[in-house]
């Protein structure tokens, strides 16, 4: 299955970089930087066409939506390039950014962006990537058996289903089928779910595979190549600065990787993967501007990233808006410089522009806040705390909210503060970060009540006041910093090498080769020293790395032989599928492993997501049938609930009998809201038992 595991890989990296090169290419951009920026311009095409099939009736598939989303993207660069030759003549046909012609502070970096600056990036992404997530994977079908999975797994296999891959129609249940919510359908962020549906119909495997396909294209192409994009233009290309940025973007396990391995959040990961390329498209644009250059094309990227970003999750939006508020005063600060350059007021009116730059900002922020549509996700609480002092050493050792962290990284990040003040180089990267600690920090140290507008709510409510979010934030504001300050340690290395050089009376070759690798080297004993596994002292303790425990944590979750639904379980379900009728209607327990019975078998499950009994719009009938199933025999309004819905099997997976050998289940599980189903017995009446195994059950419903 490995093979076929990594052809898939193959497939979902053309999906994403084969039709949005062709945009960008005729938009000007150069053809390494159009390749980084190509997944967004993609992502949206395939999104935009899953509406309108919709609308007009067509059935989605890869091979109906790849080659059209090609086609419409090469005859969009096409339009692009001729508008640019029609407008500007002759060179515009040329790239946008040509260094020669253009000139470095026009550019910003993308001139320089090659194919060997890009490759350091990939390579060092997917050696990371196959150690942290691929490796320990339980083989390549395996999946995380998580609460947010469980609605992921079922939504991609929905969409296979129904050949509907519009994002206003996502939901575990396909429309008509009947669900225990009033509104089983509806709007959600597809960019991710749209990705795993087209590589499951292409390379026909599972929806599981498709799904750690998905993830690891987003952690090891997407999400690097978006960084080299956007490190190119903050640091003008800096050769040193760039290979070091190669080295550190994957080893911060707060993101890409925690997000395979909490959850599971793979369309925020899909998003944040995203967000390098709105922050730097809106970086290069601002340049432009600054300049007085060519800037339609930029302005087209930022609007295309930013569109994308948004539907792959809007935390990419809010992320990046973080990230970028500092530039956008420091930007008008620059232009307030310009035109009142003359001015004997210059200072008091280029502070009142900042001034009046961040209230604006902060105006803007509180507005979305209180937006209608927010309200929900800005008003949900973890209500999540750490002591204040707990929560600063673990930002510091980019630990976060778990038991380990990465100290080295949290002092290479120190190193790239300490060296961008000294160089008087994009300082605002630095307050960007500060934003984001502080965001973080707002999160974990205050307490809020659910559904009141806290301040607590107000700053870190757009990540749903999720810790694990706002971190991995933190982690996109502080990769340029830690780039820079693997370049110092880069740069001090070789400055010590050179000074030994003077009073080396040993082989000249040997100097030689260190002086020339000494860069290499450094980040090597970086990477590997962040790298490192966990270890055991006999007979003292186990010290637990960074990645060491994002391993053990992913290797516990992908477990298919015991989890929430184990190898014993999923072959019931197989006997299951093959005994009942095809659409029959099955009562179940999702909390028993039964949640994902839908989206990995196509049974015809009631409950297919967790958490039914919290929801608002749960139906009348799926209360009755939770809390009264085995008195289906003596109870006219059970009975009654159980005929308007279809029901025709009960399924249970998991005895909570004391003597029975019961199975693990999640925390959430809340056995008194499943009473009635879980009560039911073999000689309970209005049911027959059709199949068992073990505390396993199928019993069917008597009419």
């Amino acid at each position: 299955m490995w093979p076929i595991f990594f052809l898939s890989f193959v497939v979902a990296g053309a999906f994403l970089y084969v039709p949005g090169f062709a945009l960008f290419r005729g938009l000007g951009f150069r053809a390494v930087p159009s390749l980084c920026l190509s997944p967004a311009a993609s992502l949206l095409t395939y999104c935009f066409l899953g509406v309108a099939y919709e609308r007009l009736g067509i059935l989605a598939s890869w091979t109906s939506m790849v080659p059209v989303a090609l086609a419409l993207c090469l005859a969009l660069g096409m339009m692009a390039a001729l508008v640019r030759h029609l407008l500007f003549g002759k060179g515009a046909l040329a790239e946008a950014c040509d260094f020669e012609e253009a000139g470095e502070s026009l550019c910003r970096g993308v001139s320089r962006l090659g194919a060997i600056s890009l490759v350091p990036f990939l390579l060092m992404a997917f050696v990371v990537g196959m150690y942290a997530y691929v490796l320990p994977l339980d083989g390549p079908n395996s999946f995380a058996q998580n609460w947010d999975n469980a609605f992921h797994l079922n939504a991609a296999a929905q969409f296979l289903r129904t050949e509907n891959y519009s994002m206003f129609s996502m939901g575990a249940w396909s429309p008509g089928e009947m669900a225990p919510v009033a509104d089983p359908i509806g709007y959600y962020p597809a960019c991710w779910s749209v990705l795993v549906a087209l590589v499951s119909s292409a390379a026909h495997v599972s929806v599981p595979c498709a799904i750690n396909v998905a993830n690891f294209a987003f952690q090891s192409l997407v999400f690097p190549s978006s960084m080299c994009f956007l490190i190119h233009i903050l640091f003008s290309g800096n050769r040193t600065i760039c290979y070091a940025a190669a080295v550190v973007t994957p080893l911060f396990v707060a993101f890409p990787w925690e997000f395979v391995d909490f959850g599971t959040l793979s369309p925020n990961l899909a998003g944040l993967s995203l967000a390098p390329l709105i922050v730097g498209s809106f970086v290069l644009l601002g340049y432009q501007l600054l300049e007085g250059r060519a800037w339609f094309a930029s302005a087209l990227a930022f609007v295309i990233t930013l569109l994308s970003g948004a539907m792959a999750h809007p935390n990419a939006v809010f992320s990046s808006a973080a990230i970028l508020a500092p530039f956008c005063v420091w930007l008008s600060i620059r232009i307030a410089r310009r035109v009142w350059s003359r001015s004997p007021k210059l200072v008091s009116r280029t502070r009142l522009v900042a001034i009046f730059v961040t209230c604006l900002l902060t105006m803007l922020w509180l507005g979305l806040a209180y937006i209608p549509s927010l309200h929900n996700v800005v008003t949900y609480s973890w209500n999540y705390y750490i002591d204040p002092f707990q929560a600063v050493v673990n930002l510091a050792t980019f630990s976060f909210v778990r038991d380990y962290g990465q100290p080295l990284l949290g002092l290479i990040v120190m190193i790239g503060v300490v060296s961008i003040f000294r160089e008087n180089q994009e300082i605002w990267t630095v307050i960007s970060y500060l934003i984001a600690a502080f965001i973080f920090l707002i999160n974990v140290i205050l307490t809020s009540e659910f559904g009141v507008y806290s301040f607590k709510a107000i700053v870190a409510g757009f990540w749903y006041q999720d810790p694990y979010r706002t971190a991995a934030t933190v982690v996109l504001a502080a990769i340029p910093l830690a780039s820079a300050g693997l370049a110092r340690l880069i740069s001090l290395a070789r400055r010590h090498v050179e000074i030994a050089q003077a009073d080396w009376r040993g082989s000249a070759q040997i100097m030689s080769f260190a002086k020339n690798y000494t860069p290499v080297l450094t980040a090597g004993l970086v990477a590997l020293a962040v790298l490192w596994p966990s270890i055991r002292i006999p007979g003292m303790t186990n010290v637990i790395t960074g990645f060491g425990g994002l391993r053990d944590g992913v290797t516990h979750l992908y477990n298919v032989s015991y989890n929430v639904l184990d190898d014993d379980e999923r072959h019931f379900l197989e006997r299951v599928k093959r005994l009942i009728p095809e659409d029959a209607l099955i009562i179940n327990v999702p909390e028993d492993g039964s949640v994902f019975a839908s989206g990995l078998l196509g049974l015809n499950t009631y409950y297919r997501v967790y958490g039914i009994q919290d929801k608002s719009d749960e139906t009348y009938q799926s209360k009755v049938i939770r809390n009264n199933a085995e008195h289906f025999a003596d109870n006219a309004e059970v009975r009654n609930a159980f005929s308007s819905i279809g029901a025709k099997y009960l399924l249970i997976l998991d005895s909570v009998d004391e003597e029975s050998d019961t199975r693990w289940t999640p925390v959430s599980f809340q056995p008194e809201s499943w009473e009635g189903i879980i009560s039911v017995r073999e000689d309970t009446p209005g049911f027959r038992l059709v199949l068992s195994e073990g505390d396993m059950r199928l019993y069917r419903v008597l009419y």
